[in-house]
């Protein structure tokens, strides 16, 4: 019974002997062009195995290692974590993309690890940057939906902007004021001046006397501003249906106004 106690404290001694934990500190000096890490051990560490996989470098250490986990917001690397299997540390250091193999050295009871992120053009951006970049995307897209949208506002006004092919042509478009227009409009052998004020349009007058037409037409052809298109209708009575003088134009101009 004795021999039995005996025999499984020493099997429980040798056990203890086989997977003994020994403490770690680190420390880190993180920029976008470099990462390094100190990690300094209680006795010279036996590093078995290093590889890197996909966005990890992972650093198999023989032993069980007690090493604090860390995490990094707006670097390279974002986080350096422990794994133990089968007598076996992984310190695992964690990147946004895939780093390089880095460059391993052991110097007493210390491993320094070093990675060159230029080396493979892994410099990542800085949090100030992504922030950066990420307002300037938004910027832009607003941007673009203004335009978009000033540009549907534009086309979809209800305004005359083009003749109709073998019917009528525009003549030509008096701003009177902003959002209220007149569009001189030549149909057959008669001219339309309509009102156009916002989204509703409306017959001002028409002319259709010959020579009231010619002058219109020649008045346009010269390019002469809106007072001298009221030049072209003076107080001389014409046909019932089309009457028309300069102080009739200006009165419809006013009622358009008051609109």
């Amino acid at each position: 019974m004795i021999s039995r106690i005996v025999v499984l404290f020493v099997i429980a001694c040798m056990i203890v002997s086989v997977s003994p934990v020994f403490g770690a500190q680190a420390t880190y000096s993180i920029t976008d062009k470099q990462v390094r890490a100190k990690i300094d051990f209680e006795k010279k560490p036996d590093v078995l195995n290093s590889y890197i996989k996909n966005s990890k470098f992972i650093l198999e250490i023989d032993g069980k290692i007690s090493l604090s986990e860390e995490e990094f917001w707006g670097s390279p690397m974002t986080s350096v974590s422990t794994s133990y299997s089968e007598g076996i540390t992984s310190v695992i250091f964690d990147f946004i993309d895939k780093p390089s193999a880095p460059r391993v050295e052991i110097k007493g009871n210390s491993i320094f690890v070093e990675f060159d992120l230029t080396a493979s053009n892994n410099v990542a951006e800085s949090s100030g940057n992504v922030y950066l970049r990420l307002f300037f995307g938004l910027g832009m897209i607003l941007v673009m939906i203004l335009i978009f949208y000033f540009f549907v506002k534009f086309f979809m006004k209800k305004n005359i902007t083009s003749d109709i092919p073998g019917i009528g042509r525009l003549m030509g478009k008096v701003d009177i004021m902003p959002g209220r227009n007149l569009v001189f409009y030549e149909l057959d052998e008669s001219i339309y001046i309509l009102g156009i004020s916002g989204d509703s349009i409306s017959l001002v007058d028409k002319i259709s006397d010959e020579d009231q037409v010619s002058r219109i037409k020649s008045g346009f052809s010269k390019r002469k501003d809106f007072g001298s298109y009221l030049k072209f209708f003076n107080k001389e009575s014409v046909d019932e249906e089309v009457k028309i003088s300069s102080s009739l134009i200006k009165d419809k101009v006013d009622s358009l106004r008051k609109r």
